[in-house]
């Protein structure tokens, strides 16, 4: 039996089984449920949005605290990064898109577009295009 490796997880080539990957590192903070998460590209931060209604950017140096990006008035469903890791999409139950800076203070601008919760937000491969799906059955595209 050939092993590979794909992605940090061993594959068994004949049979098309995978093993269990090793724990890199986990983040705890939210206060209720994640609902989604995404790398930044730059493999140094994590991003999720939880059920809290906050968005929080975790640092794979553990002595870094996170930031906590607070503003939505629902839960958030989607999260999302730009390309250049410094802009943080999220949509909301609050019918509501949030661009965020990437930093500390986590300044945001709010895209109220839809009629019913965001369920869903990305970005186009080169950061110019954010695409939301939403209860109201729509796709939107910025």
């Amino acid at each position: 039996m050939k092993s590979n490796t794909v992605d940090g997880a061993k594959t068994n080539a004949s049979k098309g089984s995978l093993t269990d990957p090793a724990l890199k590192r986990s983040f705890k903070g939210h206060k209720e449920s994640v609902m989604s998460t995404c790398f930044n590209p730059n493999l140094k931060q994590v991003v999720s949005g939880s059920l809290d209604g906050t968005v929080m950017v975790w640092n794979f140096k553990p002595n870094v605290r996170p930031f906590r990006f607070v503003g939505h008035k629902g839960p958030v469903h989607s999260v999302a990064i730009s390309p250049s890791g410094n802009t943080v999409v999220s949509g909301s139950h609050d019918e509501t898109i949030r661009i965020w800076n990437n930093t500390v203070e986590g300044n945001s601008q709010v895209i109220k577009s839809h009629s019913a919760p965001v369920r869903t937000v990305a970005l186009s491969y080169d950061g110019a295009l954010l695409l939301s799906g939403s209860d109201d059955k729509s796709l939107k595209c910025f």
